[in-house]
């Protein structure tokens, strides 16, 4: 399997428009996001960034670490 494939198998994207979207967001203040995601119980490597319509990724990536986000039903 090619390294770009098996990279897409392990990518998800879990895109979203934020409420409050960010045009209303106020500078020197902090906005707090929550998602639900959908995800199987094991661990993610996470990452957050910014995208800016018709441009792609606006600023840095954040590593946010290796994460548990899934289901324990």
């Amino acid at each position: 399997m090619r390294k770009m494939e098996y990279k897409k198998i392990l990518s998800r994207d879990w895109s979203f428009k934020p409420i409050p979207p960010t045009s209303a967001w106020r500078k020197d203040e902090y906005v707090v996001i929550t998602r639900e995601v959908s995800a199987k119980p094991i661990l993610y490597n996470m990452n957050i960034c910014f995208f800016r319509r018709g441009e792609g990724r606006h600023g840095k990536k954040i590593k946010l670490g290796w994460l548990n986000l899934g289901d324990k039903k």
